[in-house]
């Protein structure tokens, strides 16, 4: 019972330490994104508010969506080495 408890607490810490460098990642990879087109976006300063407004809106979506792109992406390679190593011969481990 106590090895059960011991993985465990192991376990939940290591997926711990994994989700958050994963979450950097992306939120720093969006946040790149969201700066990108912000920049963008206000480069014409006679632009309709309405209009600035809609490209704001735009960048903070596209921002979103390539950070859960990334954690999409990070997490499938992450998976895919695991099971690389898992499956590889003894020798290579």
């Amino acid at each position: 019972m106590s090895n059960d408890r011991n993985f465990m607490k192991v376990m939940v810490r290591n997926v711990g330490k994994e989700s958050r460098l994963l979450l950097e990642t992306a939120l720093r990879s969006g946040a790149t994104n969201v700066g990108k087109q912000l920049l963008d976006a206000s480069i014409d300063v006679n632009q309709p508010s309405d209009i600035l407004f809609d490209k704001v809106l735009t960048a903070l979506k596209n921002g979103a969506h390539a950070a859960g792109q990334e954690v999409m992406l990070s997490g499938l390679n992450r998976i895919r080495a695991f099971n690389s190593a898992e499956s590889a011969p003894d020798s290579e481990k």
